[in-house]
């Protein structure tokens, strides 16, 4: 997976510029997390390096991404805060301890953690487009 990140991240950065980061977070999110919910039922060795694979692809987007968009809409006097707030939302996602609170045991585990993680996304991916950067 570094491999691909150190490999895409500048085709991707590329991208981000070109066409815009609105543009570039919500199928880089969705590649994440569908290769992630798609990795426990892979039968293959195949087709789990398959998910991996998109799974790196969509991770070598995703961080850089979000960083820089934060960095675009916001201003000198809160863009550390701005990324504070980013960095914190990703630990409070992939916290483990979410899978002890009253959830079904199909969702408890590994399992639970991708789903949620997944559905934390979307509320932050959804409404991505009503977001403007400040006048300058």
């Amino acid at each position: 997976m570094s491999f691909m990140s150190i490999a895409l991240t500048p085709p991707i950065a590329w991208v981000s510029d070109k066409f815009g980061r609105k543009r570039l977070i919500p199928p880089a999110a969705a590649l994440v997390a569908c290769s992630l919910c798609l990795m426990p039922f892979a039968a293959a060795p195949q087709a789990f390096l398959g998910l991996v694979a998109l799974y790196s692809v969509g991770m070598s987007a995703v961080p850089s991404t979000t960083q820089a968009f934060i960095a675009d809409v916001s201003n000198d006097e809160n863009r550390s805060q701005a990324l504070a707030m980013l960095r914190s939302a990703g630990a409070l996602a992939s916290e483990p301890r979410w899978n002890s609170l009253h959830t079904p045991a199909a969702l408890k585990g590994d399992l639970g953690m991708v789903f949620g993680a997944s559905a934390l996304g979307c509320v932050v991916v959804v409404p991505l487009p009503l977001v403007s950067p400040p006048a300058h």
